[in-house]
């Protein structure tokens, strides 16, 4: 599967677009659940979706941002609740990023990057073994793939797809705090920004009505206002009904995707961002 691939568009897309711009920052939610095309109609700038998979951890999603901002730009970050309130990086799939794109190794911490080059590797080796010996042959995912994104680094291979017969609508428990991970991520991010005159706002996912966690996403919304983070939206008017995702609680079906895009710019215009051209 070389959806990770992904990665190299979306990053060529970053450096290439001038500023102002705006940049979708969180993981495989963003890339299900967001029209970038809708947006840039709405905010008259363009749009790169930045999206992957929650599991390559805020730093990465951070530091891939970090350099790439000038004035006037919009960051929207969109993290999964699970990104909150830990390190979300897990070994394998920062292995599978670095095997499909090698650069990504820069956006991963200095002590990672021995074991993760090493590691993808043997992933690399391993798998040119088994194909020789006919062991394993290439196979494509009608959804999971790197052509199933767009220009903008938006998914859109499930669109039109009917919603998952056994999709589990189960989420990791959430704490209501904010990690030491997450923090720094992002206030390194917002650091940037400051210095280079872009900005830095946060909003909640767009998860499954069954699976919000309320209680911890109110203890959430206090402490981010509490680090002066500037956060847009509310929680409970972000989540969505089951029937609207697609395959997981943060993978939104085409109708999901279209309401929860409604909503970010209808919370981009109340925070005061809007199109200036007639």
């Amino acid at each position: 599967v070389d959806y990770l691939g992904a990665l190299r568009a979306k990053e060529q897309r970053l450096a290439a677009l001038g500023s102002p711009k705006l940049v979708v920052v969180g993981g495989s939610h963003a890339a299900f659940s967001i029209d970038s095309r809708e947006l840039e109609r709405a905010t008259c700038n363009p749009v790169v979706n930045m999206g992957v998979h929650a599991s390559l951890g805020s730093r990465f999603m951070a530091e891939e941002v970090i350099g790439h901002l000038g004035e006037g730009d919009l960051v929207v970050v969109v993290p999964e609740y699970t990104l909150f309130d830990r390190e979300e990086a897990i070994d394998d799939v920062l292995y599978q990023a670095v095997d499909r794109y090698p650069p990504a190794l820069r956006h991963m911490a200095w002590w990672q990057r021995p074991k993760v080059g090493a590691s993808a590797l043997v992933m690399r080796w391993r798998a040119l073994v088994r194909r020789a010996t006919r062991r394993e042959s290439p196979s494509a995912d009608s959804v999971y793939r790197m052509s199933g994104f767009n220009e903008r680094g938006d998914l859109i291979s499930h669109l039109g797809m009917p919603r998952k017969a056994d999709a589990e609508m189960k989420h990791a428990a959430v704490s209501g705090e904010l990690s030491p991970d997450f923090m720094q991520a992002i206030n390194r991010l917002r650091a940037a920004a400051e210095a280079t005159g872009a900005r830095v706002v946060l909003t909640w996912p767009g998860v499954a009505a069954s699976v919000y966690p309320a209680e911890k996403a109110d203890m959430l919304h206090q402490a981010l206002k509490a680090e002066g983070i500037e956060v847009i939206g509310d929680p409970v008017a972000c989540s969505v009904p089951d029937s609207l995702t697609f395959d997981t609680p943060y993978h939104l079906s085409a109708e999901g995707r279209r309401l929860r895009t409604s909503r970010l710019i209808n919370d981009l215009r109340a925070a005061g961002v809007e199109c200036d051209e007639p």
